[in-house]
């Protein structure tokens, strides 16, 4: 079964869950990283070998039984699942642990999306007659950016790889179709998307009487660019975890 999602070298995060982690809080400690490792060998269909974790440098010898949550980067979709740390050793060279699932492999659902709550400036506008015309017949609408002077300026409250939510002083009404533009840096890249949306929900904000909080639905995104914004959004929540772990 898992032959059938997860190949050799797909990218994997982790971390540690339950009685470990119960260990931890026992000696005064407690570990809410998450782990970066690849896929390495796949043995049958329960069990992988993957690559054990480097850490400031250091190879993190995770101890045996422990359980583990496992998100996949695979080329059909991020798929999570729970798995058994059963053996580690050396092997080539590579420090290697073995894993066995135990449970079933689920891929992420719209509503499992991680919210990421940002101050983020986006800028966004309405789709014009032809455009909505296209939407209408169609289901869908090309995503070429239009010029800056055309949209509209806002500030992004929360960034999922199924949606955004943002505050605006443009006026809004539900199920308009939009436009955003959103610019983001992952892996030292900048990367540009003109998403299409859905405005799903319209309410004044709290405390700014002429601003709007808006909360959109992306349209028709291609798996490609939602698996890019999800990853963002771990770097973007790895970095939160870090700086608070230094408080």
């Amino acid at each position: 079964m898992i032959e059938r999602i997860v190949s050799t070298g797909n990218k994997i995060e982790f971390t540690k869950v339950s009685s470990y982690r119960e260990y931890d809080l026992e000696m005064g400690r407690e570990d809410k990283n998450v782990y970066v490792s690849q896929v390495y060998d796949i043995i049958d269909e329960d069990r992988l070998k993957i690559g054990v974790p480097i850490v400031g440098g250091r190879v993190l010898m995770i101890p045996q039984n422990v359980r583990i949550d496992v998100c996949f980067y695979t080329s059909r979709g991020l798929f999570q699942g729970r798995a058994i740390v059963v053996d580690r050793f050396k092997e080539d060279n590579i420090f290697v642990m073995v894993i066995e699932m135990i449970s079933e492999l689920q891929k992420y659902q719209r509503r499992q999306y991680f919210r990421l709550n940002c101050t983020m400036d986006i800028m966004f506008r309405k789709l014009n007659d032809e455009e909505l015309a296209e939407f209408n017949t169609e289901g869908k609408v090309s995503t070429q950016i239009s010029p800056d002077y055309l949209y509209n300026k806002a500030t992004a409250l929360d960034i999922s790889g199924g949606g955004i939510r943002f505050l605006t002083e443009k006026p809004l009404n539900k199920d308009d179709i939009i436009f955003v533009n959103l610019n983001i840096v992952y892996g030292e890249v900048e990367r540009k998307y003109n998403l299409a949306g859905k405005v799903l929900e319209v309410s004044q904000a709290k405390n700014r009487s002429n601003f709007n909080e808006c909360r959109v639905e992306y349209c028709n995104m291609s798996g490609e660019i939602r698996e890019q914004i999800i990853k963002y959004i771990f770097e973007q929540e790895r970095i939160m975890r870090k700086r608070e772990n230094e408080m």
